[in-house]
């Protein structure tokens, strides 16, 4: 039994403290799905949205988002989705630590090290590890798959080099295809994990950077990493290859172009382009308020039509170098102060400052300015990444913590490699230093982290009071389908905090029988699954028809918000004239309207 500990010490240290991690969170937090998103995407794969898993989500790759709905239909009420995503969080944590381990000689050193990494992440990251966002997860499991890599023994040959860093490839392709576009954002990182440790050569052995064996190690690594990632799009690619689908992806992607990087043109003033289009002042409501998927004339190319428009108003149309030299002012300011109202971030920001401060001085406390280089590029690669998103105007917290988070975790393996140099010496003060500043930090942000994310897991559960009366209303009558605007099912009409969802309390994975009238999912060859189920077939204009024509089918809209677009559209646009009449009330808060046409 000695034998065995001794020889597995590694994963054993590693796991035991990620298990102290995850009982800690787990008293002190219930977890979340962080916003709206994950929620869809959750009930699609789950079968809440069509009643059936389904393997297609279009937030994530083909071959992640199947088998996710596979778990699904093994095991309906188990919560897979976010399961596999909190699962994720603490792996990560845990194999970073693994990793440093391999590396460190003493038992005590291991525990110790292991112990204040796993703290010290999941104190940084308390907020998106209690309210999870697929998006973050992604940034996660990219930072574990990069450590890995970095970290991994050089002095390998190059077949037994690629066969232990399988893992690794893998963890890389996972994150892939749970979100494409976030591990490519995280890809500079991970190449220059790479980078770093190709040059990083050994003066006693000799070895020499461009030796045959190191690029068939390292550029081997590579080819793979890029063969993989090009086998998961090419299977995605095929599997929404459908018509259909094809043309809901391009829908899908000229609404993110609008509402996520533009923005909706006023009517007032732009009457011109909006006659030059077909669109009346109703639709160009419709739009505003999220609820298109009403109006069937509005179709891909109208979202990209008005895009491409307020892109125009916007003055977008320089070079990217032009607008990133825009953007120097503002990511000054956010390197020196930090994003405002993101007290997370700014706890963020200080650790990698600090791990930065740390990493130059063992550099040239171990008398090797000659690497200052990897420091000095690290730092221009990811300015060059935040220029980039502060110049598309989009660069929302769930996407920054993760850069800072990856970034985080690359100094500290350049610390660790640089520790492991200074430790030879006599008085390794440089190693010890950053060893209690790191302790200190991770119990000193976890303290401040924790307050927070209790207030708002309160404010949270306050508000999904609403969420549940409105889902409850609506399971009791099931006869009945609801469509849902938008922005009344967006956050609390009191706190104006997002709705959001327990992950593991009160699951049920029976089809809902409600709709928003826009959103991401919104005319895909889901939504009509969804809407057969209760008589609304695909057919154009057959939503606005059922909603005037089927007794059945109800508009809920919260108390704090009009129906006059409703009459307005169906009076301009379809020259009907239409009662809105409230027939009941859900928690005092959201209005059910029946939609009637007079006579």
């Amino acid at each position: 039994m000695r034998n065995f500990a001794k020889k597995n010490e590694n994963l054993i240290i590693s796991i035991a403290v990620t298990l102290v991690m995850v009982t800690v969170i787990g008293i002190c937090f219930d977890y979340y799905y962080q916003a709206n998103d994950d929620i869809t995407i959750k009930n699609i794969l789950s079968g809440v949205y069509t009643g059936t898993p389904e393997s297609r989500n279009i937030q994530m790759h083909y071959p992640m988002s199947l088998l996710i709905s596979l778990l699904y239909r093994i095991g309906r009420g188990i919560p897979w989705y976010g399961l596999l995503l909190c699962t994720a969080h603490f792996f990560s944590f845990g194999y970073i630590a693994y990793n440093t381990n391999k590396v460190i000689n003493k038992t005590w050193v291991k525990v110790l090290l292991s112990a204040i990494e796993v703290a010290l992440f999941t104190s940084a990251m308390l907020y998106e590890i209690v309210f999870t966002q697929y998006t973050v997860t992604v940034g996660i499991i990219s930072a574990a798959g990069m450590f890995g890599l970095f970290l991994s023994d050089r002095t390998l040959e190059p077949k037994a080099f690629i066969k232990a860093n399988i893992p690794n490839f893998i963890l890389i392709f996972v994150a892939f295809i749970t979100r494409s576009e976030m591990l490519l954002l995280m890809m500079p990182f991970i190449c220059l994990a790479g980078l770093f440790k190709w040059t990083d050569t050994d003066k006693e052995t000799n070895e020499k950077a461009f030796d045959k064996k190191n690029l068939l190690k390292y550029f081997g690594a590579f080819a793979i990493i890029l063969v993989s990632l090009g086998i998961g799009q090419l299977i995605h690619t095929v599997a929404y290859s459908n018509p259909e689908w094809k043309e809901f992806v391009r829908f899908f992607d000229n609404r993110t172009e609008l509402y996520d990087y533009q923005f909706v043109p006023s009517y007032e003033g732009n009457e011109a382009f909006y006659d030059s289009i077909n669109l009346g002042k109703e639709e160009v409501t419709l739009l505003e308020n999220y609820n298109f998927g009403i109006d069937s004339d509005i179709t891909a190319d109208t979202l990209k039509q008005v895009a491409d428009y307020a892109k125009s108003l916007k003055g977008d149309n320089g070079s990217l170098i032009t607008r990133m030299k825009a953007a120097l002012p503002d990511y000054k300011y956010i390197l020196r102060y930090g994003q405002e109202n993101d007290v997370y971030g700014k706890n963020l920001r200080e650790l990698y400052l600090v791990g930065m401060l740390m990493l130059v001085l063992l550099i040239i406390k171990n008398n090797e300015l000659i690497r200052i280089w990897q420091p000095a590029l690290l730092f221009m690669v990811r300015s060059g990444l935040w220029l980039y998103m502060i110049s598309t105007g989009r660069y929302p917290a769930r996407i920054t913590h993760s850069l800072y988070f990856i970034e985080l975790v690359l100094i500290i393996g350049m610390i660790i490699f640089q520790a492991k140099k200074e430790r030879q010496k006599r008085f390794p003060m440089a190693t010890v230093l950053a060893i209690m500043l790191f302790a200190l930090f991770s119990v000193s942000v976890f303290a401040i982290n924790y307050q927070k994310v209790q207030a708002e897991s309160i404010q949270r559960n306050k508000a999904n009071e609403e969420k549940v009366a409105l889902h409850e209303y609506c399971k009791t009558h099931s006869d009945n389908f609801y469509f849902v605007d938008v922005y009344s099912f967006c956050s609390s009409m009191n706190d104006h905090v997002e709705y959001s969802e327990k992950i593991f309390e009160d699951v049920d994975n029976s089809i809902n029988n409600y709709d928003y009238l826009g959103g991401w999912i919104m005319n895909s060859p889901h939504t009509w699954d969804k809407l057969t189920n209760y008589g609304i077939v695909k057919e154009k204009d057959e939503i606005e028809k059922s909603i005037t024509d089927k007794e059945n089918v109800y508009v809920i809209v919260r108390d704090d918000r009009d129906t006059d677009w409703i009459k307005d559209y169906y009076k301009t646009k379809r020259d009907i004239e239409i009662d809105v009449s409230e027939v009941d009330k859900i928690a005092d808060i959201f209005g059910i309207y029946s939609i009637g046409k007079l006579n």
